[in-house]
């Protein structure tokens, strides 16, 4: 959500570099740089796709120190990992409170975030997020609540996908996350769509300094947690 702070070093490195991943684990560290609880999906195990949807579900999203940030999340990335579009909830930097909004870093260009506070961001409340391949090479189409238009990431990387995610990323030394992901969808490169993120090579979770993350229904729905005494 806000320039190297947020992504632009943060994710690439997270994704490239080789983490802990496992079906439930509860570190006890605060964030070191940028930390994830969510569902993991990654280049080559990922099927080459057009797009992805989720099903957000907030309890609690809050950061002590708003220099900071949580997220609750979709992200779409090129096999690499080195360019994406993503969207979903957050709370903290660069605003003080909690919010929506989608942001890509695109090759030959800065990390650029699009927020959006006056889009539906309650608490307890259920917002499908989509990104899914516009049709033209390089431009991916971002969508609130089955299929509202929030914006087009262009000039990103060629279809297809070959990296999908979706849970949250937090900078702080302490977050306090409840949060969902569910109904997982992924589009195939002929544009249908297939339930759940499973297949040969599933997705996996990944749980890093004090998140915790559990499946709800394997491979179609996770719920994500972050020392929760704080909400």
């Amino acid at each position: 959500m806000r320039t190297s702070s947020r992504r632009t070093a943060g994710f690439v490195v997270a994704l490239v570099t080789l983490l802990f991943l496992a079906v439930s684990a509860n570190p006890a560290a605060a964030c070191s740089g940028h930390c994830y609880g969510r569902v993991h999906w990654p280049s080559p195990n990922a099927p080459q796709n057009h797009g992805a949807y989720t099903v957000i579900n907030v309890h609690c999203l809050k950061v002590n120190n708003t220099s900071y940030f949580a997220t609750d999340e979709l992200w779409v990335a090129d096999s690499t990992g080195s360019y994406w579009t993503e969207e979903g909830m957050a709370y903290g930097a660069p605003r003080t409170d909690r919010y929506w909004f989608w942001a890509d870093q695109r090759p030959g260009h800065p990390y650029s975030e699009h927020d959006r506070p006056d889009l539906p961001h309650a608490l307890d409340t259920d917002y499908s997020a989509t990104i899914e391949y516009a049709g033209t090479d390089g431009n991916w189409n971002v969508y609130q609540n089955d299929g509202t238009p929030i914006g087009t990431s262009t000039s990103n990387f060629s279809p297809p996908s070959g990296w999908l995610d979706a849970g949250s990323e937090s900078t702080a030394a302490t977050q306090h996350v409840d949060a969902k992901v569910k109904s997982l969808l992924w589009k195939g490169t002929n544009d249908a769509w297939n339930t759940g993120w499973g297949g040969l090579y599933p997705s996996t979770l990944q749980s890093q300094d004090g998140y915790t993350t559990t499946w709800i229904t394997q491979y179609q729905s996770a719920h994500i947690t972050a020392n929760t005494g704080g909400c």
